[in-house]
């Protein structure tokens, strides 16, 4: 099967709608900040502002959370 691609954007507001469902968010760290160097890229939130994951790379959370299919690959 062929590889589709998704802009990152794309995967973002998928991680975006299905973490909402759960009390949560996303937020992106800016490139080269702290925060990015002490808890990767990406960080999910809960309501409070907890920090519940944290990750460098944006396709292993969006297929654990299941917003990213066995066919397609995030484009950056």
């Amino acid at each position: 099967m062929n590889q589709l691609p998704i802009s990152e954007s794309a995967v973002i507001q998928r991680l975006t709608r299905k973490l909402a469902e759960q009390g949560e968010r996303i937020k992106v760290n800016r490139s080269g900040s702290k925060a990015e160097l002490s808890l990767g890229r990406y960080v999910v939130l809960s309501k409070q502002g907890d920090i519940k994951q944290h990750a460098a790379d944006l396709s292993s959370l969006a297929e654990e959370h299941g917003v990213l299919q066995a066919h397609e690959f995030v484009s950056l």
